[in-house]
């Protein structure tokens, strides 16, 4: 069978076309970004479960796969949104770290593994310093607990130095609860008190989060206060 001149070069056209979009496709990579990569809770109490969001983004052209989240100790836990993550598109890794068996000046990290080739892996850092707590700024109570009947609590911020302080919460992305006050100024040797309502119709079972107190004054100081809710 005979073949024009003008049918070769349209078939040739469409071969060349359909290479070079393989050539493109295998081109493409995945590239990983961690928009938060490192967390401090600041001062923490002992025996506690905090958690923390970190968000992670695709700035690639190709999906972006999330094969494994390694923690460095057996006393965290990592859960990621999405495992496998298209261009431009965001996800979060949640950590559950328990302070139970720590004391003083702590860091930790979670080891995320991918398919970016460049930065097959990168690490999300956490630090703390566990049961001491600063004696000018502080948090009365330095935890919660939530059962059913409770519908609010209290909770004192104290400043005992002798200047004015400013404050400022760090509420977590999947906050199960409400704080009535985000930041304000607390005059020297006074207080301010916090209401914090955990959210309702919360589902059946116990609850585990946590609110960050960022003190600034003539030293900075951060607090963490856990909060459990229970709901039977």
């Amino acid at each position: 069978m005979k073949i024009s001149l003008t049918t070769l070069f349209f078939i040739l056209f469409l071969l060349f076309l359909g290479f070079d979009e393989t050539l493109s496709e295998g081109t493409k990579q995945a590239s990983i970004t961690a928009i938060t990569s490192a967390w401090d809770f600041g001062y923490v109490p002992m025996d506690y479960k905090l958690i923390h969001f970190y968000k992670i983004r695709n700035d690639g052209d190709a999906e972006l796969q999330i094969t494994k989240l390694v923690p460095n100790c057996d006393c965290t836990s990592a859960h990621v949104g999405r495992k496998s993550l298209p261009p431009d598109s965001v996800t979060e890794v949640k950590i559950i770290f328990e302070t139970k068996d720590y004391y003083g000046p702590n860091t930790r990290n979670i080891t995320v593994h991918t398919n970016d080739p460049a930065r097959p892996t990168i690490a999300l850092q956490y630090s703390s310093n566990i049961g001491l707590f600063p004696k000018l700024y502080r948090t009365e109570p330095n935890s919660l607990f939530f059962l059913p009947g409770h519908k609010s609590k209290e909770v004192r911020l104290i400043n005992d130095s002798d200047s004015d302080i400013q404050f400022s919460l760090d509420l977590e992305q999947d906050s199960l609860f409400v704080v009535n006050k985000s930041q304000g100024i607390i005059a020297p040797g006074s207080l301010i008190i916090l209401t914090v309502m955990p959210r309702e119709n919360m589902p059946k079972g116990t609850h585990y989060s946590n609110f960050t107190v960022a003190f600034k004054g003539k030293q900075e100081v951060r607090l963490t206060v856990p909060v459990k809710i229970v709901r039977y």
